[in-house]
């Protein structure tokens, strides 16, 4: 654990968390493309002409290797689910699927309804759980990869033709645990069909990391907070052996992570606190989070440079934090443009690597912490001086984007890492 004297005068008075930005700034325009919303739904559906992938609750869509509908699979599947729910009686809990290669079924009471929580249509409520609505869509996805290929140009310049790069998109808690025609009333577009299209759109240099089908075989754990859309730092470990298996380092043991867990319960996020209907909100308000946390079986020291460029000792989570910005323990805060991670033991040595991450990247990075000599993290929401200034002379020989599928739908946060290099 981290040796250091932290300086606690310089420790941000209010922890408190970016909102993913830009996505929602005009809910009319979204509401253009409400036909292409079905492409979420369980069923290949034929529109005007027009076939859509869709995704069930099994995280299988229907889209075959050329990229169209398998019309037959659809209609068979769509057939299979209405016989399914019209055996089951309305006071028993409907099963929106059975076990299919290790995912775990969704139960819920067939009684229970859903609604948005709020007039711009952004939280959507099921099950007294707050879900973040994602709208993003096919463009949104190839500005991101567009985004992420100049950039990873541009870098290559500065840190060598022979530097290794990778992109991991994570996911909210609605393509996992919403049931299909929850996400149907919500009209919430696929996020594994969103992050199979950027990776798809990414250069040969850039290694695309998916985590969609490892956190579906988990989604009857722990892994995403009731009241908020990001992942939890169980399901961040999940997102961390994934990184281990593309990245080609062993991860390490959960047991041995978690041999001393912290905790802080009664944390409220974000998402919840989008609801502007009194009696909603206060039902997924009881349904409150503990956030957990894991000591790291390595010897660290953390350095954080803040926007007045000012630096001081940190650590990887911030000390006693309160149950208002639980989340906000990860990364000591998680609000600062560069913090820099050194370990002194990790078992596999020679690696440097720097992160170009938002907000919902920063339950992962600890981990990586016991694989990499030294990580450099900038947060692009932050960042306003010059990337070369702060890589120049580190040694980095990997690059990894780690964004959550809101930012990377958004035009402004893609504008910010594009500012990067300029």
């Amino acid at each position: 654990m981290l040796n250091v004297k932290v300086n606690f005068k310089k420790m941000p008075g209010k922890l408190k968390i970016i909102r993913y930005g830009g996505m929602y700034t005009n809910r009319v325009k979204n509401k253009r493309i409400i036909t292409t919303l079905v492409s979420t739904i369980l069923c290949g559906v034929v529109i005007a002409g027009v076939s859509f992938a869709t995704l069930g609750a099994n995280g299988n869509s229907f889209v075959t290797p050329a990229g169209t509908v398998s019309e037959s699979s659809a209609a068979e599947t769509q057939s299979q689910n209405e016989t399914s729910r019209s055996e089951v009686s309305s006071d028993k809990p409907v099963v929106t699927d059975t076990e299919t290669n290790g995912i775990p079924p969704l139960e819920y009471d067939s009684d229970l309804k859903g609604e948005f929580g709020d007039k711009e249509q952004k939280v959507y409520v099921f099950n007294d759980v707050a879900y973040e609505v994602f709208y993003g869509d096919n463009s949104g996805a190839d500005a991101y990869s567009d985004t992420i290929n100049k950039t990873v140009f541009k870098l290559k310049k500065v840190l060598g033709s022979d530097t290794l790069f990778y992109d991991l998109v994570i996911p909210t808690r609605s393509e996992f645990t919403l049931p299909d025609e929850q996400k149907i009333k919500a009209s919430t577009f696929s996020q594994k069909l969103n992050i199979e299209r950027i990776l798809q759109g990414l250069s040969q240099d850039i290694k695309g990391i998916n985590v969609i089908d490892t956190l579906m075989r988990h989604r009857d754990e722990y892994i995403y907070f009731n009241t908020d859309s990001t992942w939890t730092a169980l399901g961040a470990y999940y997102g961390y052996t994934c990184l281990g298996e593309s990245m080609g380092f062993t991860p390490a043991e959960f047991d041995e992570l978690n041999k001393a867990t912290n905790t802080v319960s009664g944390y409220v996020g974000l998402t919840a606190k989008g609801i502007t209907k009194e009696s909603l909100f206060k039902r997924v308000k009881q349904n409150s989070d503990t956030v957990e946390y894991y000591d790291i079986p390595v010897d660290y020291t953390v350095k954080v440079t803040d926007s007045k460029g000012e630096e001081f000792a940190a650590d990887l989570y911030y000390p006693a934090p309160t149950a208002e910005y639980a989340y906000a323990v990860f990364l000591f805060g998680g609000e600062y443009p560069v913090m820099t991670i050194k370990s002194k033991n990790p078992p596999q040595r020679g690696r440097n690597l720097l992160i170009i991450k938002d907000n919902s990247a920063n339950a992962i990075i600890p981990y990586l912490t016991c694989n990499f000599d030294e990580i450099t993290v900038v947060d692009y929401r932050y960042f306003s001086s010059d990337l070369n200034d702060v890589i120049k002379n580190k040694g980095i020989g990997e690059v990894l984007f780690l964004n959550g599928i809101m930012d990377a739908n958004t035009e402004i946060r893609n504008n910010s890492i594009k500012a990067l290099l300029n």
